[in-house]
Protein backbone atom coordinates (compact mmCIF):
# COMPACT_ATOMS: atom_id res chain seq x y z
CA UNK A 1 0.00 0.00 0.00
CA UNK A 2 2.88 2.54 0.59
CA UNK A 3 4.96 2.22 -2.56
CA UNK A 4 3.51 -0.49 -5.13
CA UNK A 5 6.99 -0.15 -7.03
CA UNK A 6 9.40 -2.14 -4.99
CA UNK A 7 9.80 -5.50 -7.20
CA UNK A 8 10.80 -7.14 -4.35
CA UNK A 9 7.92 -6.92 -1.93
CA UNK A 10 5.80 -8.90 -4.82
CA UNK A 11 8.73 -11.57 -5.16
CA UNK A 12 9.12 -12.29 -1.43
CA UNK A 13 5.27 -12.54 -1.03
CA UNK A 14 5.14 -14.53 -4.26
CA UNK A 15 7.46 -16.79 -2.98
CA UNK A 16 6.00 -17.17 0.20
CA UNK A 17 2.38 -18.47 -1.41
CA UNK A 18 4.42 -20.87 -3.82
CA UNK A 19 5.94 -21.83 -0.44
CA UNK A 20 2.06 -22.33 1.64
CA UNK A 21 0.95 -23.96 -2.01
CA UNK A 22 -1.15 -20.82 -2.91
CA UNK A 23 -0.40 -20.79 -6.69
CA UNK A 24 -3.25 -18.65 -8.08
CA UNK A 25 -2.30 -16.01 -5.98
CA UNK A 26 1.25 -15.80 -6.45
CA UNK A 27 0.49 -15.33 -9.77
CA UNK A 28 -1.15 -11.95 -9.56
CA UNK A 29 1.82 -11.33 -7.09
CA UNK A 30 4.33 -12.69 -10.41
CA UNK A 31 2.19 -10.54 -12.85
CA UNK A 32 2.31 -7.06 -11.17
CA UNK A 33 5.95 -7.50 -10.34
CA UNK A 34 6.54 -8.16 -13.96
CA UNK A 35 4.71 -4.97 -14.84
CA UNK A 36 7.67 -2.74 -13.13
CA UNK A 37 10.13 -5.35 -14.00
CA UNK A 38 9.17 -6.80 -17.70
CA UNK A 39 13.53 -7.89 -17.97
CA UNK A 40 13.53 -10.02 -14.82
CA UNK A 41 13.75 -13.76 -15.83
CA UNK A 42 13.44 -14.98 -11.93
CA UNK A 43 10.15 -13.39 -11.86
CA UNK A 44 8.80 -15.38 -15.43
CA UNK A 45 10.40 -18.23 -14.11
CA UNK A 46 8.48 -18.50 -10.57
CA UNK A 47 5.32 -17.48 -12.93
CA UNK A 48 5.73 -20.30 -15.71
CA UNK A 49 6.30 -22.82 -12.20
CA UNK A 50 3.23 -22.08 -10.83
CA UNK A 51 0.85 -22.51 -13.95
CA UNK A 52 3.22 -26.11 -13.86
CA UNK A 53 2.33 -26.43 -10.68
CA UNK A 54 -1.74 -26.05 -11.31
CA UNK A 55 -1.38 -27.90 -13.97
CA UNK A 56 -2.10 -25.37 -16.84
CA UNK A 57 0.55 -26.74 -19.33
CA UNK A 58 -0.70 -24.22 -21.87
CA UNK A 59 0.02 -21.26 -19.57
CA UNK A 60 3.43 -22.16 -18.79
CA UNK A 61 4.39 -23.35 -22.00
CA UNK A 62 3.37 -19.81 -23.03
CA UNK A 63 5.40 -17.92 -20.15
CA UNK A 64 8.09 -20.27 -20.70
CA UNK A 65 7.96 -18.85 -24.46
CA UNK A 66 8.12 -15.47 -23.82
CA UNK A 67 11.13 -16.24 -21.42
CA UNK A 68 13.02 -17.38 -23.96
CA UNK A 69 11.86 -15.07 -26.84
CA UNK A 70 13.05 -12.19 -24.56
CA UNK A 71 16.20 -13.92 -22.83
CA UNK A 72 17.31 -17.05 -25.21
CA UNK A 73 20.15 -18.13 -23.30
CA UNK A 74 18.39 -18.80 -20.16
CA UNK A 75 18.86 -22.41 -19.95
CA UNK A 76 16.23 -22.54 -16.63
CA UNK A 77 13.58 -21.84 -19.01
CA UNK A 78 14.05 -23.95 -21.68
CA UNK A 79 14.64 -27.00 -19.51
CA UNK A 80 11.32 -26.25 -17.50
CA UNK A 81 9.76 -26.29 -20.83
CA UNK A 82 11.14 -29.42 -21.51
CA UNK A 83 9.86 -31.06 -18.27
CA UNK A 84 6.36 -29.39 -19.19
CA UNK A 85 6.30 -30.60 -22.49
CA UNK A 86 6.91 -34.60 -21.12
CA UNK A 87 4.42 -33.68 -18.94
CA UNK A 88 1.71 -33.24 -21.83
CA UNK A 89 3.42 -36.33 -23.19
CA UNK A 90 5.27 -34.24 -26.30
CA UNK A 91 8.51 -35.89 -25.83
CA UNK A 92 9.60 -34.20 -29.53
CA UNK A 93 9.30 -31.17 -28.62
CA UNK A 94 11.22 -31.87 -25.11
CA UNK A 95 14.16 -33.10 -26.54
CA UNK A 96 14.29 -30.00 -29.01
CA UNK A 97 14.25 -27.76 -25.68
CA UNK A 98 17.12 -30.19 -23.64
CA UNK A 99 19.30 -30.09 -26.67
CA UNK A 100 18.78 -26.88 -26.78
CA UNK A 101 20.22 -26.15 -23.60
CA UNK A 102 22.85 -28.26 -24.34
CA UNK A 103 24.22 -26.62 -27.01
CA UNK A 104 24.21 -23.08 -24.29
CA UNK A 105 25.96 -25.39 -21.66
CA UNK A 106 27.00 -28.85 -22.51
CA UNK A 107 28.07 -28.80 -18.37
CA UNK A 108 24.33 -29.26 -16.72
CA UNK A 109 23.66 -32.88 -14.87
CA UNK A 110 19.85 -32.02 -14.51
CA UNK A 111 19.35 -31.59 -18.47
CA UNK A 112 21.28 -34.80 -19.37
CA UNK A 113 18.71 -36.77 -16.34
CA UNK A 114 16.03 -35.21 -18.16
CA UNK A 115 16.82 -36.58 -21.60
CA UNK A 116 17.35 -40.01 -19.71
CA UNK A 117 13.81 -39.79 -18.27
CA UNK A 118 12.89 -39.03 -22.16
CA UNK A 119 14.79 -41.79 -23.52
CA UNK A 120 13.48 -44.49 -20.60
CA UNK A 121 10.08 -43.42 -21.51
CA UNK A 122 11.07 -44.15 -25.28
CA UNK A 123 12.56 -47.49 -24.70
CA UNK A 124 15.94 -45.98 -25.86
CA UNK A 125 17.59 -47.87 -22.24
CA UNK A 126 20.96 -47.82 -24.02
CA UNK A 127 21.04 -43.90 -24.38
CA UNK A 128 18.68 -43.40 -21.11
CA UNK A 129 21.98 -44.74 -19.23
CA UNK A 130 24.81 -43.18 -21.21
CA UNK A 131 23.02 -39.86 -20.20
CA UNK A 132 22.66 -41.39 -16.40
CA UNK A 133 26.54 -41.92 -16.60
CA UNK A 134 27.37 -38.53 -17.77
CA UNK A 135 25.12 -36.92 -15.56
CA UNK A 136 26.54 -39.30 -12.48
CA UNK A 137 30.01 -37.84 -13.84
CA UNK A 138 28.90 -34.68 -13.25
CA UNK A 139 27.40 -33.95 -10.54
CA UNK A 140 26.86 -37.46 -8.59
CA UNK A 141 23.04 -37.56 -6.85
CA UNK A 142 21.39 -40.65 -5.58
CA UNK A 143 18.53 -40.20 -8.13
CA UNK A 144 20.91 -40.15 -11.24
CA UNK A 145 22.03 -43.76 -9.17
CA UNK A 146 18.69 -44.89 -9.06
CA UNK A 147 17.43 -43.80 -12.69
CA UNK A 148 20.46 -45.93 -14.21
CA UNK A 149 20.00 -48.66 -12.28
CA UNK A 150 16.33 -49.15 -13.85
CA UNK A 151 17.38 -48.17 -17.12
CA UNK A 152 20.39 -50.92 -16.47
CA UNK A 153 17.21 -53.70 -15.08
CA UNK A 154 15.49 -52.97 -18.28
CA UNK A 155 19.13 -54.28 -20.11
CA UNK A 156 18.86 -57.09 -18.28
CA UNK A 157 22.13 -55.96 -16.53
CA UNK A 158 21.26 -56.77 -12.77
CA UNK A 159 24.56 -56.94 -10.97
CA UNK A 160 24.90 -53.06 -12.51
CA UNK A 161 21.43 -52.09 -11.26
CA UNK A 162 22.53 -53.64 -7.66
CA UNK A 163 25.36 -51.59 -7.64
CA UNK A 164 24.07 -48.30 -8.85
CA UNK A 165 21.14 -48.74 -5.77
CA UNK A 166 23.84 -49.24 -3.38
CA UNK A 167 25.55 -46.57 -4.42
CA UNK A 168 22.69 -44.38 -3.93
CA UNK A 169 21.89 -45.61 -0.85
CA UNK A 170 25.68 -44.84 -0.08
CA UNK A 171 25.21 -41.21 -0.83
CA UNK A 172 21.45 -40.51 0.75
CA UNK A 173 20.64 -44.04 3.21
CA UNK A 174 17.33 -42.84 3.75
CA UNK A 175 15.96 -42.37 -0.02
CA UNK A 176 12.86 -44.92 0.30
CA UNK A 177 12.67 -45.34 -3.72
CA UNK A 178 16.72 -46.79 -4.00
CA UNK A 179 15.70 -49.59 -0.64
CA UNK A 180 12.29 -50.39 -2.22
CA UNK A 181 13.93 -51.33 -5.16
CA UNK A 182 17.05 -52.59 -4.50
CA UNK A 183 14.52 -54.89 -2.32
CA UNK A 184 12.56 -55.70 -5.26
CA UNK A 185 15.76 -56.77 -6.96
CA UNK A 186 16.89 -58.90 -4.16
CA UNK A 187 13.58 -60.69 -4.43
CA UNK A 188 14.01 -61.43 -7.78
CA UNK A 189 17.83 -62.72 -7.75
CA UNK A 190 17.04 -64.70 -4.80
CA UNK A 191 18.91 -62.84 -2.07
Amino acid sequence: NRNPFVVDCYQLRGLTRVNQGKFDVAIEDYRNALQYAPQHEELWYNLALCYANLKDYEAAVGVLDTIVRIMPGYVPALNMRAQVHIQQQDTVAALADLEASLKINRYDSEVYATRALVYLQQEYYEKAEEDLTYAIHLNPKSDYYINRALTRYYRQELRGAMNDYDLALDLEPDNIHGRYNRGLLRAQVGD
